[in-house]
């Protein structure tokens, strides 16, 4: 590669504008062929809150997620640093880093005292002969995003409002640490970590959250933020989660706490009993809380959306009905729905989960790997994506077949597979009648019964060829369900009736 692309600026929080930079970046690096990279800063920096959104690492964590910045940069905000002259400042990163391309926002200071601004640097640049992009504020309600706005209404409890901002859940990643263990007693046991000392705190109080386990494995959780005054008088606060419907040790372990909502300020109760019925109330308003803004993980780019629905799923229309434009619909639906379950990226479930038949208009043999071919070559793409995360969709593409003889080699590959399945006894059935139909027309009635239970047996049964990815409580289900449907001939008999009626073969 051709040196550095280096995205400038603190990125406390990784907020939205942050997020237009790093991409932009991105964008750059690939263009150029040259290394997308972030430049931040550790310590206390001039004009700046000593208290932070995130730790260091989730800044690095937030970066690479969501906008596929693979390298950080970490300068130490020194005497020395403070104190160098802005003209010095471009020019170490020159020498220091191989900058050939500064992206910056367009408030960004540097150097003695912030002598340095977005206008001073695009001259320094052009004098060293690199690049430099200045981008304009992105704003909310007519007002740039800033990380001091976000972190006035995290720490206030205003935690919607900054998570609409943020483009992003709150997080906090941290071991798992010993506490009382009087949840464990009582039927509640619960997930207690510490805010690291430079990270502001949010308002005290129960939140709505998400907890993301090491192997990848997302649940709900009702998190408490506080000193716990109903059992403690310290005045340590703690990030408490009670993980719903989990109950493994994850003592010495690092997780992820995604804080989405505050549901109540903190509470001082009678007695402990009190409390704990108070802990089982909690999670039953979390679940009602997600219930009600399931949208808020399933949501991809609406960019990309509205570009996915005038552009490739019509494409869908001229396809068989199973590969049709309600087959992909319906598999973007459960990949999306599956995803809520996992510590995925929703706008990459989406699109891989659009581009996943697309190759049917190359033939139905080797339609997974022309479909991913087609996701590789779409320029379009990389206005969302960077280049890493386009092969992974490629890959679970490639990867989604269920006769596949080899296993995925992601997590999205695992869940585009299930995703695909679409095991809903009727919905097997009519595919299955669809396809011998349209590939066997000149079987008798009893010839397609015979073959629909020949294909159901040999891919769905218990010896069948399909298996399951990931295991999730709604593809398990359904897979039981289907089975059950399979050795019941009476049933199967009826469903095929029906499917005979509905496409007028008998009245």
């Amino acid at each position: 590669m051709n040196g550095r692309i280096i995205a400038l600026g603190f990125f406390d929080g990784v907020h939205r504008g942050h997020r237009a930079l790093l991409r932009e970046t991105v964008r750059l690096g690939e263009r150029e062929d040259c290394r997308p990279a972030a430049l931040t800063f550790a310590g206390n920096v001039a004009g700046k809150s000593n208290l932070l959104l995130n730790s260091l690492e989730d800044r690095r964590m937030l970066m690479q997620r969501l906008c596929g910045v693979e390298e950080m940069l970490v300068l130490t905000f020194d005497e020395a640093l403070m104190r160098m002259e802005p003209k010095d400042f471009v020019e170490m990163l020159v020498q220091r880093f191989g900058a050939v391309h500064l992206v910056a926002g367009y408030d960004f200071t540097y150097g003695y005292r912030g002598a340095g601004n977005a206008e001073t640097l695009k001259t320094q640049c052009a004098e060293l002969r690199i690049g430099c992009t200045i981008l304009p504020a992105v704003e909310a309600g007519g007002e740039a995003i800033s990380s001091r706005m976000i972190r006035g209404l995290v720490t206030g409890g205003e935690m919607e409002e900054a998570v609409s901002l943020l483009g992003h859940p709150h997080v906090l990643t941290a071991p798992v640490e010993h506490g009382y263990r009087l949840g464990h007693t009582m039927g509640y046991p619960t997930a207690n970590q510490v805010f690291p000392g430079e990270v502001a705190v949010p308002a005290k109080g129960v939140y709505a959250a998400r907890v993301i386990l090491p192997d990848g494995r997302a649940y709900f959780g009702a998190a408490n933020i506080g000193t716990r005054p109903t059992v403690s008088d310290g005045n340590a606060v703690t990030l408490e989660t009670h993980i719903l419907d989990f109950s493994e040790d994850l003592y010495g372990k690092t997780i992820r706490t995604e804080l989405f909502a505050r549901l109540r300020p903190e509470m001082r109760f009678e007695s402990k009993e009190a409390l704990f019925c108070r802990i089982g109330q909690d999670g039953e308003n979390v679940r009602a809380w997600f219930a009600e803004n399931r949208s808020i993980l399933l949501k991809a780019e609406p960019e990309l959306v509205r570009y996915a629905e005038e552009t490739l799923l019509p494409l869908y229309d001229g396809f068989d009905k199973g590969h049709d434009g309600a087959h992909v619909r319906e598999v973007t639906e459960n990949a999306m729905e599956l995803a809520a379950e996992y510590d995925l990226d929703p706008s990459m479930v989406y699109c891989m989960a659009v581009y996943h038949d697309l190759g049917m208009t190359q033939g139905r043999k080797t339609h997974h790997l022309t479909s991913a071919k087609l996701l590789r070559e779409d320029e379009m793409l990389k206005k969302w994506f960077s280049a890493k995360q386009r092969e992974i969709m490629a890959q679970a593409v490639e990867d989604h077949r269920a006769s596949g003889e080899t296993p995925p080699r992601s997590l999205y590959g695992r869940l585009l597979c299930d995703a695909d399945r679409c095991l809903e006894p009727e919905t097997v059935v009519r595919r299955t009648l669809d396809f011998g139909a349209a590939n066997y027309p000149g079987l008798t009635e009893e010839e397609q019964f015979a073959r629909l239970k020949a294909h159901l047996a040999e891919k769905y049964s218990e010896d069948g060829y399909l298996t399951l990815q990931l295991g999730a409580k709604k593809t398990v289900s359904q897979l039981a369900a289907l089975r059950d449907c399979i050795r019941d001939e009476a049933r199967l008999k009826a469903l095929f009736e029906d499917w005979l009626k509905q496409n007028g073969q008998i009245g």
